[in-house]
């Protein structure tokens, strides 16, 4: 009786599910032909210089996710938001790494957002405005570009969409549960970007208005809008608490929030809007020169920035009010603002890109035309407003941050999934009024988006559209591929970066980098040495290059270098502790306490700079001082074993044996296969 009741219930699944399908059968073959086109796209990319060598975004992604793979000590908080990092994660755990999986995966989740997006726009509009939308997400260039990169949009996407369709289902069921399951999904989206936690605040307002006059008591009809806010925070909380756990901070959002809000919002905004690597430690070094904070991970790193807003807010209104127009422009103009990379560099390798991205003087297809049409949509869909206000919600929840923060192509694409809803409800809407031959309101439609279409291509001012994008991906692919192993190829790329832009000083930069983590030294220094000729002001190519001599033990050549580095940026702690550290290397041990007091005035935090001033101290004779510095180093980084070594080595010369046994074992704790310290907790051991 049980196997048939299996049976008979397998059979209903099996049913549904048909049904399901056919009566959707539409939306499942969009998203298979968004499964075809991205395949295509990624064939065509395939020899491109970044397919296999990640860069900027994608490096710090997929860095973070093999530290998780790895079980890496961590002592920092998130950087960057995890969702993603955690994604890649498992799939390297799985798959091992191969980046082309990873691809795979987008495409397959992209594909699962254009289903998603077919059954959201079914649900709030019609069947063929969700056969429309589905269409359109498969051949929107822009989505397909992105979801071919190592980057996190499909994951976002995916997310927002979820979160979307979960709320509209719950608020036609109204029930605590699904409020709990739609918050979860929220909460998780939140983790892999954190701009839809306005969307959150919305809803929650919006269930507690939804019981508004209800006879039930006040905590009755708050317990919807509780659940959901509940299963919002819980994941975030998680993050906090790990967070808080490896860095005594407990922060729920990336630690990257305040330097991302300056980027958008500072006097010199057109150049650090979408800025190149090139110029990105420059703007990360600020609050260091300024001798307002030390390192990226400081906690007071990013208040730096926050305090930066404020006052280029307070100071000077008309240039923020500027600012804020700049980017509503860049927002509605059809230009892909880019970011982390150049979509109109990849139509070059990329016939079928070429084909649904591309620019005619100052009109850019296909936001130029998205926009109008999802303009017209909501004013001709306004009547419905209410049964489709979480679409409504999750566009005003959304828009703070892009026109807050700043807003490049891939930022931009978490709305587009809403105006392609809008848009297909437009040409719908044409195709119903041509029907009906209502031929006055489709002129006045028409050249109401000719206007619209008109104000999407009036152009604005940004440096990316003459910067050589292919040149910077060839040097930063290079020296993915050198710091992989891949040394032939990698040089390979970096002398191509050269020779499409031979007054790059980055491009040599980066060559030179890769000359020094190979051993070939003099060609380095070569190549630092042209980095400063086109840029004297480079600061860390002075510093790279006195690192490079010093590792070779040219001490009083290398010295200069970190002079000239510390003359560029007064407050660069790392220029202080190379050359106290080369100093101490020539027996200058006086000199060499001077520079590395400096660096811990500026940067009191870094515990290799603390070893180093214990390693000074021991070499001068001074035991406890040296105990104190390597205790202090220890503190700062618990897994640093060679300072619990060194520390047992000073409480030996002070005669006390039994702390100095504690230090050896602690050390070999950490380091199991640390000989120098398995050795001494012997030695002790034997006395």
């Amino acid at each position: 009786m049980g196997a048939g009741l299996t049976e008979n219930r397998l059979e209903s699944i099996q049913s549904r599910v048909a049904e399901f399908g056919r009566e959707h059968t539409f939306g499942l073959i969009a998203a298979l032909l968004s499964i075809s086109i991205c395949l295509l796209h990624l064939w065509f990319i395939r020899k491109h210089p970044t397919f296999d060598a990640p860069i900027i975004d994608s490096l710090d992604y997929v860095r973070d996710a093999l530290a998780v793979v790895d079980g890496s000590p961590e002592s920092e908080p998130y950087y960057h938001s995890p969702l993603y990092i955690w994604m890649l994660a498992a799939i390297f755990k799985i798959a091992g790494y191969h980046l082309l999986v990873v691809r795979l995966a987008q495409i397959v989740l992209s594909a699962f957002s254009c289903f998603l997006l077919y059954l959201i726009a079914d649900r709030l509009f019609s069947r063929p405005v969700a056969r429309a939308s589905a269409l359109i997400w498969a051949l929107y260039g822009p989505l397909v570009f992105y979801t071919d990169e190592v980057l996190n949009v499909s994951c976002i996407l995916a997310l927002y969409l979820s979160a979307l369709y979960l709320v509209i289902r719950a608020a036609d069921r109204r029930s605590p549960r699904d409020w709990l399951t739609a918050g979860a999904v929220v909460g998780f989206a939140a983790l892999a970007r954190p701009d839809i936690l306005p969307f959150a605040a919305i809803v929650c307002l919006a269930i507690l208005r939804s019981n508004k006059g209800s006879p039930a008591r006040l905590s009755a009809r708050a317990a919807p809008a509780l659940a959901f806010a509940l299963a919002v925070a819980a994941p975030l909380l998680i993050v906090g608490v790990r967070n808080y756990q490896v860095s005594g901070r407990f922060m729920v959002l990336p630690a990257s929030g305040g330097f991302n809000l300056y980027q958008g919002n500072n006097s010199n905004y057109r150049e650090t809007i979408g800025i190149r690597l090139e110029s990105w430690q420059t703007l990360l070094d600020m609050p260091l020169a300024d001798g307002s904070a030390s390192e990226i991970n400081a906690s007071d790193h990013g208040r730096y920035y926050y305090r930066k807003v404020l006052q280029f807010a307070s100071r000077d209104p008309a240039g923020f009010a500027e600012c804020a127009l700049y980017k509503v422009r860049s927002l509605l103009n059809g230009y892909e603002l880019p970011e982390s990379f150049d979509m109109y560099t990849y139509r070059r390798y990329s016939p079928l890109l070429a084909s649904l991205v591309w620019r005619l003087g100052a009109f850019s297809f296909p936001y130029g035309v998205l926009l109008p049409f999802a303009v017209l949509g909501g004013l001709v869909s306004w009547k419905h407003r209410r049964e489709a206000w979480p679409l409504w919600a999750l566009l005003a929840g959304l828009l703070p941050s892009l026109l807050g923060y700043w807003n490049s192509s891939r930022y931009r694409l978490s709305i587009v999934p809403i105006l392609i809803i809008l848009a297909s409800a437009a040409l719908v809407w044409f195709w119903t009024a041509h029907r009906q031959k209502r031929k006055r309101s489709l002129a006045l439609a028409l050249g109401f988006m000719a206007l619209l279409a008109a104000v999407c291509s009036a152009p604005f001012p940004h440096f990316s559209k003459t910067f050589d994008f292919d040149a910077e991906a060839y040097a930063l692919a290079g020296t993915a591929l050198v710091t992989d192993g891949r040394v032939e190829e990698g040089f390979a790329d970096m002398g191509h970066a050269l020779d499409l832009e031979p007054n790059s000083y980055y491009a040599h930069f980066k060559m030179a980098q890769g000359l020094v983590q190979v051993g070939r030294v003099d060609e380095a220094l070569a190549e630092f040495q042209r980095t400063v000729e086109i840029n004297p002001a480079f600061y860390d190519a002075y510093t790279e290059m006195g690192i490079a001599l010093a590792g070779n033990k040219r001490f009083d050549e290398a010295l200069p270098c970190f002079a000239k580095a510390i003359e560029g940026n007064p407050r660069l702690f790392t220029a202080y502790y190379f050359a106290g550290k080369a100093l101490a290397s020539k027996g200058q041990f006086d000199e060499a306490l001077q520079y590395i007091s400096k660096s811990l005035e500026i940067n009191s935090g870094a515990s290799k700079t603390h070893f180093l001033m214990g390693e000074v101290l021991a070499a001068k004779g001074q035991f406890d001082g040296a105990l104190a510095s390597y205790a202090r180093a220890a503190a700062l980084d618990p897994q640093m074993f060679v300072a619990y070594n060194q520390m047992g080595l000073m409480w030996e010369r002070k005669g006390d044996l039994d702390n100095a046994t504690r230090c050896f074992a602690k050390a070999v704790e950490i380091n199991p296969n640390y000989d120098l310290g398995k050795k001494n907790l012997s030695r002790l051991q034997r006395r």
